[in-house]
């Protein structure tokens, strides 16, 4: 695994998040995590500085940033 932000989808459950959408989604500096309607966001981990700001303001904790 490379350094980025990773998705844990056991704990990513959308339809917790206001309209089904992701908070970390609006945050993320790159658009990286991207989501266009309610559902599970895709990422593209290779994009990724690994700045955290998705995984701060996700309300689930359901991302994280892996250091390797």
């Amino acid at each position: 695994m490379s350094k980025g932000a990773v998705v844990d989808f056991n704990k990513c459950n959308p339809s917790e998040c206001t309209q089904g959408i992701c908070p970390a989604v609006e945050v993320c500096p790159r658009n990286i995590l991207k989501q266009d309607e309610p559902g599970e966001p895709p990422y593209r981990l290779m994009q990724c500085p690994a700045c955290g700001d998705c995984a701060a303001a996700c309300p689930l904790k359901a991302i994280f940033i892996s250091q390797n």
